[in-house]
């Protein structure tokens, strides 16, 4: 599978609609019900897959999540025939970023007393952030950047 290509794209492209027919996927609408000024959004959930698709307000494709280990909601996803590399170790990621020339993050999350180590790799048009859960990469996040003019 290729993700990087369908970063951007309209959600009624025909890439996307052919996709997510084949797919059986719905798209759910969130709006902002509690009026906290939140921008409304639509995602669609790949289970079987191991991956979601968000898409902002004006239904451009902006984020891909892809887990790694699945949840209770997804399958793991399998990146072997993807464009999205997997590095089981986080040096692993970040010596791929710096070699690639690609901007370099790292850092810690304590989410939920659980502790999160990640490996952001940002590039101009896309970033990947690999995030790791007792040294196991769980999920992969493809996100849009805005182009720098």
């Amino acid at each position: 599978m290729q993700f990087l290509p369908l970063l951007g794209l309209p959600l009624k492209s025909e890439t996307l609609i052919d996709l997510f027919e084949l797919w059986d996927l719905e798209v759910v609408y969130s709006y902002d019900r509690l009026y906290e000024n939140q921008p409304d959004q639509y995602d669609a959930c790949w289970s079987e897959g191991g991956a979601s698709f968000v898409f902002d307000e004006s239904q451009i494709l902006k984020t891909i999540f892809l887990f790694v280990q699945g949840d209770d909601d997804h399958s793991p996803c399998d990146l072997s025939d993807s464009d999205i590399p997997r590095f089981d170790r986080i040096d692993q990621a970040t010596s791929f970023g710096r070699q690639s020339g690609a901007q370099v993050s790292r850092g810690q999350v304590d989410i939920l007393g659980k502790l999160r180590d990640w490996v952001r790799l940002d590039w101009p048009n896309h970033s990947v952030h690999f995030q790791y859960q007792q040294d196991q990469l769980t999920v992969v996040t493809v996100l849009r950047r805005e182009s720098r003019v």
